[in-house]
This record gives structure tokens, C-alpha cells and sequence, in this order.
């Protein structure tokens, strides 16, 4: 699924890249100003924590919707807390001396300090951008009634929310929804037209009161590599997995089969091949053992083999 098209793509790998420079940044002034230089070598496996918390915690979401005041307090409070119990956990186990306490706390705050203007400098960046028409996701609208105009009317006024309106489908062509954007043919011509164009969202804004109907058509679009969002008085209809959008007030529900993005599914590769080898290794003793005691307790030989005859 297109969760994620290059601009946001870009977004990503912006944060990333502040990210490990404020984290860079916070080592260099550290080791240069620590009154009893510490001469710590630069600390990986820290640095693969502190950008997995930040990524656990959603804030490298390239969504311009979000709050930089609340993703700065996110990051804050997520990183702090969690240096602090690391710190203080080592003092008492006695695993760091008082001078190399203070090298983690001096450290610790230097990110935060680097790192939040940073991040609130691409995001402001970012807004800036959708201003201009630059970054948006290809977007689609399908109804003309009130839902669709009004949907329609905060789009265009507030580009800021990440869409590009390239227009909208309807039975008839609506001289209402013409003030919004353009009609590009009925909804039987929607298929064609998002395999021709790079569309990233569909709204589906109809008058729909059969529930089946509407799944019908969501069913219809889900295949295609495309965001499907319906509007929140269908939310009762659907059944499967939604995720919730605001636009300036107004939900939006995702109807997604696999709501998972592409990092997060190669996130999940990546895990399922560690855990899978961790398990491996750990049980190999106990498979080993069995091996040896399987002749000993039984005939034959420790793997059975068998000649089939087939076709």
C-alpha cells in the first residue's frame, strides 16, 4: 500500500538524519567539555536506542497534521525519563563512576537541546512546502453532495493538511462541486483513472445507506495501491481495520487490508530473522541432545528416510 509517497519518504529521512546529527553534535560537545575528559568511544549501541524509542513513540510520521509542540513533548518526555532510569540504574549498580554520570546527564540534555529546534525547524519547513503546493498527496474525492463540498472547501483551504484535490468522481456532474475542483467522470471511471495517474488517497463521500453497497465498493478499490478514507457516519458499516485522520476537526476513517507502512513492514522482516535465529541458537543445546538420544532410545537413525514412489 502507498502509505508513503517521496515527499513523505523524504520527511522521514530529514528527521532521521537530524536525529543522529543532534546526536553526533551532543557527543563531540560532551567529550571536548567534560571537566575530567571521560574518552568514551562513540556510544553505537546507545544511539540505536535513542532512534528506536523515537521511532516507537510514531515521530518520524511524515504526516504536516502533526502537532510540533506535542511531538516535541513526545520526545521529551520519552528520551528524559528513559536516560534518567538508565543512568541512575547504572550509579547504583555501580557499572559508571560520578564523573561518567555526569558525562550521560550532560549528554543527554545537549540532544534534547539540539535536537527539538532542529526537528520543529524541517516540520515548520515542511508546512511551508504543502503552502506552496509542493508535497501534497494526490488526492480524489468520490460524491458531490454537502460531505464531498464541504471536505472539498478545507482541502483547498487549508493545504497545509497534505492534499492535492485533483477532483472528483460523481453520477452527475455537480455545478456546486465545480467550485471546489474539477469533475473528472463517474465513479465507473475511477478505476482507469487512478491506474493512469499517481493518486495517493480516495475519499469516498457518497450517500450511501446500504451497508452492503458500500462495502461492495471499498472492496472494488482496496486492491489498488491507494489510501481508501470514508467519511465517519459509514464508520458502522465497515468491518476490518481503521485508522482515524483529522482534517481541521473533521475524522476521516482509513480503511486499509494492510495498514502496516513499507518501513514498518521491512522493520518486521527484520525482526521475525533475529527472533528466529535467537530461538535457534538458544534451543540448539536441547535439539543436539535430542539428536544423540534418539538411537539410543529408539531403532533406526535420528532422521527418518523413506523411498517414495511417485508420478
Amino acid at each position: 500500500i502507498k502509505q508513503h509517497h517521496l515527499p513523505a519518504v523524504l520527511s522521514i529521512a530529514t528527521l532521521f538524519l537530524i536525529d543522529s546529527l543532534a546526536y553526533y553534535i551532543s557527543y563531540i560537545i560532551t567529550e571536548n567539555n567534560t571537566l575530567n575528559h571521560v574518552g568514551i568511544p562513540f556510544p553505537w549501541r546507545v544511539y540505536f536506542v535513542v532512534i528506536t524509542i523515537i521511532y516507537l513513540f510514531k515521530n518520524y510520521n511524515p504526516s504536516p497534521r502533526i502537532s510540533r509542540l506535542k511531538e516535541a513533548k513526545i520526545i521529551i518526555l520519552s528520551i528524559y525519563i528513559s536516560g534518567i532510569i538508565y543512568t541512575f540504574g547504572k550509579i547504583l549498580t555501580k557499572d559508571i563512576s560520578i564523573d561518567q554520570s555526569q558525562y550521560d546527564l550532560l549528554f543527554l540534555h545537549l540532544f534534547l537541546i539540539i535536537d527539538i529546534p532542529l526537528r520543529f525547524i524541517i516540520r515548520s519547513i515542511q508546512r511551508l512546502f504543502l503552502r506552496i503546493g509542493i508535497g501534497g498527496r494526490s488526492t480524489i474525492l468520490l460524491g458531490a453532495e454537502a460531505d464531498a463540498q464541504h471536505l472539498a472547501n478545507e482541502i483547498l483551504s487549508h493545504p497545509i493538511l497534505g492534499f492535492s484535490l485533483k477532483g472528483y468522481f460523481n453520477q452527475f456532474e455537480s455545478a456546486e462541486m465545480n467550485r471546489y475542483c474539477s469533475y473528472l467522470g463517474s465513479p465507473d471511471d475511477v478505476y482507469a483513472y487512478i491506474l493512469a495517474h499517481d493518486i495517493h488517497d480516495m475519499i469516498i463521500a457518497l450517500n450511501i445507506d446500504e451497508h452492503n453497497e458500500l462495502l461492495e465498493l471499498i472492496k472494488k478499490y482496496e486492491k489498488l495501491d491507494i489510501c481508501i478514507k470514508i467519511i465517519p457516519d459509514m464508520y458502522e458499516s465497515i468491518s476490518g481495520q481503521v485508522r482515524i485522520d483529522m482534517l481541521i476537526g473533521i475524522p476521516l476513517m482509513d480503511i486499509n487490508p494492510d495498514i502496516i507502512t513499507e518501513f514498518q513492514s521491512f522493520l518486521k522482516s527484520i525482526v521475525d530473522i533475529v527472533l528466529s535465529l535467537a530461538i535457534m541458537i538458544l534451543l540448539f543445546p536441547l535439539v543436539l541432545l535430542l539428536i544423540m538420544i534418539i538411537p539410543l532410545t529408539s531403532e533406526g537413525g535420528t532422521f527418518y528416510k523413506q523411498v517414495r514412489m511417485g508420478k
